[in-house]
């Protein structure tokens, strides 16, 4: 997984490619909790160029929305595929 960070306006730009499973993760949790020390809570994942989303990947999303909910800001993804968007929905 390649990750890249640029701050646009009042808000962090994330761009993921490559896979977000258990191997890879703990990459993008760092790259978040490291945006998270220095006051950064508004931030937007581009996620077009990724191919998968495990449920490991899910909670590091999920906790990353909570932490910045906490702090009056927001997670964003954007440019969503539909096997990610699949993945995000859940069964049925």
């Amino acid at each position: 997984m390649k990750i890249t960070t640029t701050l646009e306006s009042r808000s962090e730009i994330t761009k993921m490619k490559g896979r977000l499973d258990a191997k890879t993760a703990s990459l993008l949790q760092d790259e978040l909790e490291r945006l998270a020390k220095k006051g950064r809570h508004n931030i937007a994942l581009e996620m077009s160029e990724v191919e998968f989303v495990s449920s490991r990947g899910l909670r590091v999303l999920s906790d990353t929305q909570i932490l910045a909910k906490r702090h009056g800001g927001r997670l964003v993804l954007v440019n969503l595929n539909e096997r990610v968007t699949a993945s995000l929905n859940g069964p049925g």
